[in-house]
């Protein structure tokens, strides 16, 4: 499924950097070892230079690799600290500001030279966008892909409408 979503979606650097990290971290796991490690991250940026060399100065390229790279060496990072137990919500939220806040810093140095700015909003967006996404926006697509068939597309289509509405008008927001 991995692999056709690559191909429909045009099998850019970004999908295929996913697909491919995906796969070594399912292999990891069966192999029963470490699963997001840098080496992962290399091993996939070998695999896309292999075959397309010229991608490494592509803005894709960089920025895909910029934003994965230092979220595995947080994360790898992370996992030799002591657990602080805190709320779910609040360890969710912590997370999508800390995960945000480095993607933006490891990526607006490649943002400011490719398209000449960088968003200093983005963590702030992100913050509201990716509950969004996962909460709502993810769980009501797939209900509505379900319901479709089964004739019940009116029930929960306005519910995925909305809260791909609220995206547009949060990423609008921001944007301005």
């Amino acid at each position: 499924i991995g692999f056709i979503y690559v191909i429909l979606s045009g099998a850019s650097v970004s999908a295929v950097r996913a697909f491919i990290m995906a796969l070594l971290v399912i292999f990891a796991v069966l192999l029963d070892r470490r699963a997001l490690t840098m080496r992962n991250v290399t091993l996939a940026a070998f695999v896309i230079l292999a075959f397309n060399p010229i991608a490494v100065f592509r803005a894709g390229f960089q920025l895909s690799f910029a934003a994965t790279a230092v979220l595995v060496m947080a994360y790898e990072k992370s996992q030799y600290q002591p657990h602080v137990r805190r709320h779910p919500i609040i360890t969710y939220m912590i997370g999508i500001f800390v995960a945000s806040l480095l993607a933006n810093c490891a990526t607006a140095p490649f943002a400011a030279q490719h398209f000449g700015s960088f968003t200093p909003w983005g963590v702030l967006a992100n913050m509201i966008a990716i509950p969004l996404t996962g909460f709502l926006i993810m769980p009501s697509a797939l209900l509505y892909v379900i319901a479709l068939p089964l004739g019940l597309d009116g029930v929960i289509g306005p519910v995925f409408a909305f809260a791909i509405l609220a995206l547009v008008k949060i990423a609008t927001m921001f944007a301005g």
